[in-house]
C-alpha cells in the first residue's frame, strides 16, 4: 500500500531537495533511490547511507501530518530496476536497522513496500518476475500475484 503520491520532496539539512515514496509493507517505510543522494548501494557508501538515514525520516516526519507518518521507523535505500536478459527485472536496497546498521538481507517487508512502489509506478506489473537484491548480493525472487482493496 502506498501511503503517499510517488515522489513527494523532502528538504533535509545539508541536502537538497529528496524524493521519497512512502509505503507499507507490514511496516512503514521511507523508500529514496541512492542515486539521488549522490550514492550507490556498495559497502564503501554505508557510513553515508547512515547518516543521511535519520535526516531523511525525521524530514519526512515533519512533512506530513504526524497521524499519516506515525511509525516511520525505516527507511530502504534502492537503486534503479534492472531488467536482466531472461525478462527478470532486479532492483538492489538496503534497509537501515537501528541503531545505524545495514540489513543484510533483502528485507522481507521492504521487498513488498518496495514492489507495492514499483507497481503504482507501472514499474512492475502482475506476474513480473522481480530479484530484490541485499547489498551483500542476497536475495528475494518475487511477484506481485494479484490486486486487491480493503476497506474504502
Amino acid at each position: 500500500m502506498i501511503l503517499a503520491p510517488c515522489n513527494p520532496k523532502v528538504s533535509a539539512p545539508g541536502l537538497d531537495v529528496v524524493s521519497v515514496n512512502i509505503a507499507w509493507g507490514g511496516i512503514h517505510y521511507v523508500l529514496v533511490e541512492a542515486a539521488s543522494v549522490g550514492l550507490t548501494i556498495k559497502h564503501k557508501h554505508g557510513p553515508e547511507l547512515v547518516k543521511l538515514d535519520e535526516l531523511i525520516k525525521a524530514a519526512v516526519i515533519e512533512s506530513f501530518e504526524p497521524n499519516e507518518m506515525h511509525g516511520v521507523v525505516i527507511l530502504e535505500w534502492t537503486e534503479l530496476l534492472q531488467p536482466e536478459a531472461d525478462g527478470t527485472n532486479t532492483a538492489n536496497n538496503t534497509v537501515i536497522i537501528s541503531p545505524r546498521r545495514l540489513d543484510r538481507s533483502p528485507c522481507g517487508i521492504g521487498t513488498a513496500a518496495r514492489m507495492a512502489v514499483l507497481h503504482a509506478r507501472g514499474e512492475l506489473k502482475e506476474g513480473e518476475t522481480c530479484k530484490h537484491r541485499s547489498i551483500i548480493r542476497t536475495e528475494f525472487i518475487c511477484q506481485i500475484q494479484g490486486m486487491t482493496k480493503v476497506g474504502e
